[in-house]
C-alpha cells in the first residue's frame, strides 16, 4: 500500500475532524499500531463499534483512512514536541528539549515502533514522501532551533553547518528507530537529553 503524507502538515490547522471521524481514526491508530496498516475495513468499523458503509462513507478508501490517520498521529507529535521545547527560556535548552522530545517520539509511538519492526519499507516511505515530507519539516524544525541557538550563543548563522547537524540527528534517530538495541537507552530520558545535547 502506497500511502502519501500530506504535503506539508500544518501544525496549527484545524482538521475540522467530527466525533465520528475520531472514533473510526482512534479505531484506526490502535489497530495500526498493534498489526500496521493491514487492518481492513471491516477490523476499524469493528473497533470503532461502527458498520462499514459508514466507514467508507467518512473515509473513500483504505489508503485514505490510513492516510488520514498517520497524517494527524505526526501532527500530533510534532505538536507535543514544539510544545516541549516551548517551555524553555533559551534556544541552545529548547533545541535539546525537542530534540530529545524527538527521539522519544521515534522510538516510543506505538505506530512507529510497529511499523519499524514490521513494515520499515512503509515507514520509511511515509517519512520521505511528498513535497514536504515529515524528514523536510523535522529538518527545517531542527535546522531553525539550531540557527537561533548560534545567533543567541553570539555566533553567525551557518546555513550548511546547521544543515549538516539537522541532516545528521535525523539519520541517527532513523538508526535508532530502525535499530533500537544499542548501548544507549533511549527509553531513558536522561539518556535522551544526553544524546540531544551531544
Amino acid at each position: 500500500m502506497n500511502i502519501n503524507l500530506l504535503a506539508a502538515p500544518d501544525l496549527g490547522a484545524s482538521t475540522n475532524e467530527t466525533p465520528l471521524d475520531i472514533r473510526i481514526l482512534d479505531a484506526a491508530a490502535a489497530l495500526a499500531a498493534v498489526v500496521g496498516i493491514n487492518a481492513t475495513i471491516d477490523q476499524v468499523a469493528e473497533r470503532a463499534g461502527l458498520g462499514r458503509a459508514t466507514v467508507f462513507r467518512r473515509f473513500k478508501s483504505k489508503n485514505a483512512l490510513y492516510q488520514r490517520m498517520f497524517n494527524r498521529e505526526i501532527r500530533n507529535a510534532l505538536i507535543g514536541i514544539m510544545n516541549e521545547g516551548s517551555n524553555c527560556k533559551f534556544a541552545n535548552d529548547r533545541a535539546v528539549t525537542v530534540l530529545a522530545a524527538t527521539f522519544e517520539a521515534c522510538v516510543t509511538h506505538p505506530i512507529i515502533r510497529h511499523l519499524s519492526d514490521t513494515q520499515p519499507q512503509t515507514l520509511r516511505e511515509l517519512g520521505a514522501t511528498g513535497h514536504s515530507s515529515l524528514v523536510d519539516l523535522v529538518h527545517s524544525q531542527i535546522k531553525s532551533m539550531l540557527d537561533a541557538a548560534r545567533r543567541e550563543a553570539g555566533y553567525s548563522t551557518d546555513n550548511k553547518l546547521t544543515s549538516s547537524i539537522a541532516d545528521g540527528f535525523i539519520h541517527t534517530v532513523a538508526g535508532y528507530v530502525f535499530f533500537p538495541s544499542s548501548s544507549i537507552n533511549l527509553q531513558h530520558a536522561p539518556s535522551r537529553k544526553r544524546v540531544a545535547r551531544q
